[in-house]
């Protein structure tokens, strides 16, 4: 693959200019073993909400619009979560707090599996994950002012060799 090519796909572009992305991760692995992905068959269509991409697999189409009221059938306070990882402390909340509904952004998808598979254990209903790069995605899907809350936790803050390349 040429750099030119390699750039537009790794970076993205606007009418003939290269931008730079600004990523806070590095993609890992997309494959799921055999058990989580029975469990990504048997329930994602009930919790992971699908998007039209623009290039590459965390990124969302500049036409993608979200409405709360119309992804959890009914009206109530939203709070999104940016990196849920394996979803502990969403499906926790949704427990805890059903009149809330909760929406994670999360590119890994291994951790959106074990979220899922959680939140089918916890017997909640009130949570939606998308497979995208929040700091592209949240302009484009959501009015301004749409969240109740916004969280971002940094649950493993400590300096490690193999994480330097994601910090």
């Amino acid at each position: 693959m040429s750099g030119a090519s390699r750039r537009t796909l790794e970076e993205g572009v606007a009418e003939g200019v290269f931008l730079a992305r600004t990523k806070s991760f590095t993609r890992r692995t997309r494959e799921l073993p055999p058990n989580l992905q029975r469990t990504w068959d048997e329930h994602a269509s009930r919790y992971v909400i699908e998007v039209e991409r623009d290039l590459g697999h965390t990124t969302v189409a500049a036409g993608v619009r979200f409405d709360p009221v119309a992804l959890f059938g009914r009206r109530a306070p939203l709070t999104i979560e940016i990196g849920s990882g394996t979803g502990e402390q969403i499906v926790a909340a949704a427990a805890s707090h059903p009149e809330r509904d909760y929406l994670a952004f999360e590119v890994w998808v291994p951790g959106i599996a074990k979220l899922i598979s959680k939140a089918v254990s916890a017997g909640v209903g009130n949570i939606r994950v998308v497979e995208a790069d929040a700091q592209l995605a949240l302009p484009i899907v959501f009015d301004d002012a749409i969240a109740d809350e916004v969280w971002t936790f940094f649950p493993d803050p400590w300096r490690k060799a193999r994480h330097r390349k994601r910090r």
